[in-house]
């Protein structure tokens, strides 16, 4: 029987190389491409991502202009009309209502509008909705408020953006007294352990929320449960005041 040569380990290696070397050559080439578009891929969205919010503040400054503008306006107004002592006169005669939100930001609010639709899934979209639907809330359209958030992209729980949707949608929720739904919103969050900064105030509007529809013990039950899971924040102190205010409309009920 032929006696096989025995090959030492470098010149099996070299040999490896040499038959090989082409195609490890192109696989690290390949994978070096794949890294860079990784890295150019995530430069540009944050780029794009920041150019978005460049223009969003530009948006909001507008904003700020418009209602600074209303106010003087309406300052000015209503002491001319103090002045000449006209008993129809008020401290204000800026209306915030829906109407008066349409007719004064019409321009503000498509800009805000289209801005949302073509900015889906950023950042940015949850920023300018947020602040379209607290000039909704300012002038008292809930309904607004309510369908601009909640047809905001929410992708992942653990963003801070989550939280801050859900309360705010949730308090929208409870503002047109649709306590149920405003319990849902705020339900996701306290279930939600990358959102334990807003679990305090979370609690809270769920026991506020039971005790707008007249569940006492639900309401005592959150509210003992803010008190002992978070008992040095703000919102437990004002929990306590709930609570009792739960423990006495229980025992007027039966």
């Amino acid at each position: 029987m032929k006696k096989e040569k025995v090959v030492t380990t470098e010149a099996e290696t070299y040999v490896v190389i040499e038959k090989y070397g082409r195609q490890f050559a192109l696989l690290m080439l390949l994978g070096v491409l794949v890294y860079g578009s990784y890295l150019v891929y995530n430069w540009n969205l944050d780029r794009s991502e920041k150019n978005a919010q460049e223009e969003l503040f530009v948006m909001q400054k507008k904003i700020e202009t418009k209602a600074n503008d209303l106010a003087k306006a309406d300052e000015e107004a209503t002491k001319t009309k103090l002045d000449k002592k006209i008993e129809s006169a008020k401290k204000s005669e800026l209306e915030k209502t829906p109407e008066a939100l349409t007719k004064n930001f019409a321009e503000q609010i498509q800009e805000y509008e289209a801005f949302i639709q073509a900015n889906k899934g950023r950042k940015a979209e949850s920023m300018a909705a947020i602040r379209l639907a607290e000039l909704s809330v300012e002038y008292n359209d809930f309904l607004r408020a309510e369908k601009i958030l909640s047809a905001i992209t929410l992708k992942h729980k653990d963003d801070v953006f989550f939280g801050l949707v859900k309360m705010q949608l949730g308090s929208v929720l409870m503002d047109e007294k649709k306590y149920s739904e405003a319990i849902e919103q705020f339900t996701l969050v306290v279930d939600t352990p990358e959102q334990k900064a807003f679990h305090p105030q979370a609690l809270l509007r769920i026991g506020a929320c039971h005790l707008e529809t007249g569940d006492y013990l639900k309401a005592e039950s959150i509210l003992s449960r803010l008190e002992a899971d978070h008992p040095t924040t703000q919102a437990a102190n004002e929990g306590k005041n709930l609570r009792r205010l739960a423990l006495l409309k229980k025992a007027e009920k039966s």
